[in-house]
């Protein structure tokens, strides 16, 4: 996808292969493919993401030359049913 704020720069994202054919070098495939139409067609850097425990998509980048790069944390926070009631009404205004 072009960005026109970054014109250069291709973001990849969602390299999916159906569970029972991977491992069969297709994401590879897909991500050569992806180079090949960045050189093209003027792009001078390409970005995706990667879920951090997905080791297979991992390998698969950093063989094809991706590097890591500083990124946002996600954080949550799970509660129980009964605290997010009291939590809500703690956070109108004239509660405490």
């Amino acid at each position: 996808m072009r960005n026109e704020s970054t014109p250069r720069i291709l973001s990849q994202d969602d390299t999916g292969v159906i569970r029972e054919y991977r491992g069969r070098g297709i994401a590879t495939a897909l991500k050569l493919k992806i180079s090949e139409y960045a050189l093209k067609n003027g792009y001078s850097t390409i970005k995706t993401r990667n879920d951090s425990t997905n080791a297979p998509m991992l390998a698969v980048n950093t063989k094809l030359g991706f590097q890591r790069k500083v990124g946002w944390i996600m954080m949550e926070k799970t509660l129980p049913p009964d605290r997010m009631e009291n939590e809500t009404r703690a956070s109108k205004p004239g509660h405490n």
